[in-house]
């Protein structure tokens, strides 16, 4: 995963509350397309 590497980006940017910010809406935005993707596990 590019997880880690991202972090490690992170620490050495200044604007790390942005680069988290990013972060964040990158992975709600994953949890929502596989959410689209597999509509038969909505409860």
């Amino acid at each position: 995963m590019q997880g880690v590497k991202v972090m490690k980006t992170i620490k050495k940017d200044d604007h790390a509350v942005v680069g988290l910010g990013k972060l964040f809406i990158a992975d709600k935005l994953m949890d929502t397309a596989r959410w689209l993707i597999k509509p038969e596990d909505k409860e």
